[in-house]
């Protein structure tokens, strides 16, 4: 059934690997299909207008996202989320939906990550891999030799979200 709920279309394709799993503005309704995935992959999901929450599978490519590739998402200056409230990224593991255990013991970066800062072209770059990248680099660590996703947390989405015009940077496989 898990692998059911992956495969099912999302409702919404928002570009660069990323779609929108839920976009139910106020009430589930009857949608029993939407109830399962986010009690499955997004337990305690609100509604758009107070959260979004797009996910990413699969890198710029299509290839689906594995801990034995590194991968930089890059913000262009000028091109953070769009937010009232903050932001972030989460990793997750996809054989069980549950957080990637790390030695830095860190599941998500986002607006809130201390020393999180665009480089001097006005660019954020975030890595995600297994192996730490080293110093210089805002590292949200992946599971080695695993699949996982990661999800983009918004909290309070501006109207560039909610009216799906925003450019969600893809994921770039690196190497």
């Amino acid at each position: 059934m898990y692998e059911t709920l992956r495969r099912q279309d999302q409702p919404r394709q928002l570009g660069g690997g990323w779609a929108l799993p839920v976009a139910v503005r106020s009430h589930w309704g009857d949608d029993h299909l939407t109830r399962a995935r986010v009690a499955r992959n997004l337990i305690g999901a609100l509604g758009i207008e107070e959260a979004m929450y797009p996910t990413a599978e699969v890198d710029a490519d299509g290839r689906p996202l594995h801990g034995s590739q590194a991968y930089e998402l890059r913000f262009p200056p000028g091109g953070l989320p769009r937010v009232g409230a903050f932001w972030s990224l989460t990793m997750y593991r996809r054989s069980d939906c549950l957080f990637v255990d790390n030695p830095l013991r860190r599941y998500s970066i986002g607006d809130r990550t201390p020393g999180l800062r665009p480089g001097p072209g006005g660019e954020l770059v975030l890595r995600l891999q297994a192996q730490d990248p080293g110093p210089g680099h805002h590292w949200l660590p992946a599971p080695a030799g695993e699949p996982f996703y990661v999800v983009l947390r918004l909290y309070q989405p501006q109207e560039e979200h909610l009216q799906f015009r925003y450019a969600y940077p893809p994921l770039h496989r690196l190497g």
